[in-house]
């Protein structure tokens, strides 16, 4: 029960990896905000060795982002 209530704030979360090439926080921040048009806000979250985790001020900004695949855009 509580390991369950410790993930409830990163059930929704994305997770992305950057392949080919090493992009730091803000000019990755930076090609998110850019790229995709979203209802709220988002968050950026480095994990370590080029993984961000992505959580959305909305759902409906989530459900967008993994439905049409554009996170393996970003950097192209």
């Amino acid at each position: 029960m509580a390991f369950e209530h410790l993930c409830q704030p990163w059930r929704k979360c994305l997770v992305v990896k950057i392949l080919g090439k090493s992009i730091g926080f803000l000019p990755m921040h930076e090609k998110m905000r850019s790229r995709w048009k979203l209802e709220g806000n988002f968050n950026l979250i480095v994990i370590k060795n080029r993984y961000f985790m992505v959580t959305f001020g909305m759902e409906v900004d989530r459900d967008k982002e993994v439905n049409e695949s554009k996170v393996d855009k970003i950097l192209a």
